[in-house]
């Protein structure tokens, strides 16, 4: 076990895809923080970095959360467009990035781990709370779910847009060895680890359909950490684990407690 007054060194998060062999390396890193978390509840809500979600974003983010329970109540299948609604600008915003800027300069890949807070504490609570689920059971389609994809090359994504899909001289969006996208649960949107120039293609043509590489389903973790617009919290403890780095992303995260029913517990 590592002494608390020696933190370990920075670990850099691998691919969704990859993490199940490396996680085993950093057990010794992940039990260092639980034992933190456990000994000093106090000490954790006071080191948590502030949230600099504003007024205006608060207010939105509880009137998104108050129509997910309106549509909940309605028919919860509605959820699902909801989801949509509110991942599809980050959707754009990612496969835009490279055609608005220089080469080299689009932004980086989305990482789960990182979607809901920035916070490296609330990365490693994740993890630990992953559940993985068979992923030939699952399949995804481009023009119903959403799949966020992040090209980087400029002219990779010239060449994909240019020759993928019905009607263009490489045919029809088809998967193969390259296509890596895990599948988040319980919201049902798929994270590319690989393959994202050719993806962004089939998203783009609304064509194709693909198998996940990985599926992680985060509902231990919904059941155990709820969000008020400004944190996320230890509902057992009220501990502040992570600040909101995004309103949209913490009104993601408490639908997918609506999802499960784990809000009733924080309602």
């Amino acid at each position: 076990m590592l002494s608390m007054d020696r933190a370990p060194k920075r670990v850099d998060s691998p691919s969704v895809s990859s993490r199940p062999t490396v996680y085993k390396a950093i057990l010794p890193i992940l039990s260092w923080f639980r034992d933190l978390l456990s000994a000093d509840r106090t000490s954790t809500l006071k080191r948590t970095s502030k949230s600099g979600v504003s007024d205006d974003e608060l207010n939105a983010f509880r009137l998104l959360v108050g129509q997910a329970h309106e549509i909940h109540k309605v028919n919860p299948a509605g959820l699902r467009s909801l989801v949509t609604a509110i991942l599809r600008p980050l959707q754009s915003e990612h496969i835009l990035s490279v055609a608005e800027r220089m080469e080299h300069a689009a932004v980086g890949e989305i990482a789960i781990w990182r979607l809901f807070s920035q916070d490296s504490f609330f990365s490693i609570f994740e993890e630990r709370d992953c559940l993985r689920h068979e992923a030939k059971s699952y399949r995804i389609k481009f023009s119903r779910d959403i799949v966020l994809t992040t090209p980087w090359q400029r002219d990779r994504f010239t060449d994909a847009l240019a020759f993928i899909g019905e009607g263009k001289k490489m045919g029809n969006w088809e998967q193969d060895r390259n296509h890596s996208i895990a599948l988040i649960l319980p919201w049902n949107f798929g994270i590319v680890n690989g393959g994202n120039h050719s993806i962004a293609a089939g998203i783009l043509s609304g064509e194709g359909e693909a198998t996940p590489t990985d599926v992680c389903d985060l509902t231990p973790l919904l059941s155990r950490v709820h969000c008020d617009g400004e944190y996320y919290i230890d509902t057992l403890s009220q501990a502040r684990l992570a600040p909101v780095s995004n309103y949209r992303m913490g009104a993601l995260y408490e639908i997918g407690r609506i999802i499960t029913g784990a809000n009733k517990s924080t309602a």
